[in-house]
């Protein structure tokens, strides 16, 4: 498993982004200060292989529009 957590910026200051990758598939949670979920969102992921290196599918899942879904 792999994760990558994003700080949010400007009117999303206060809020993390955190993706956790597993198997070809991603969940991506949208939480605020007090880590309350305010978006949960899953969605397939290309598979990783020794020569694409550490975190090619999480940058590949990031380059994805990461449009806010509300749980």
């Amino acid at each position: 498993m792999t994760s990558l957590s994003e700080a949010g910026e400007g009117e999303d200051a206060g809020r993390w982004r955190l993706t956790f990758c597993h198997q070809g598939r991603a969940l991506r949670l949208i939480v605020d200060a007090r880590g309350e979920v305010l978006g949960r969102t899953t969605f397939p992921i290309g598979s990783r292989n020794a020569s694409s290196g550490p975190g090619t599918a999480l940058r590949a899942a990031n380059a994805a529009p990461a449009g806010r879904k509300e749980a």
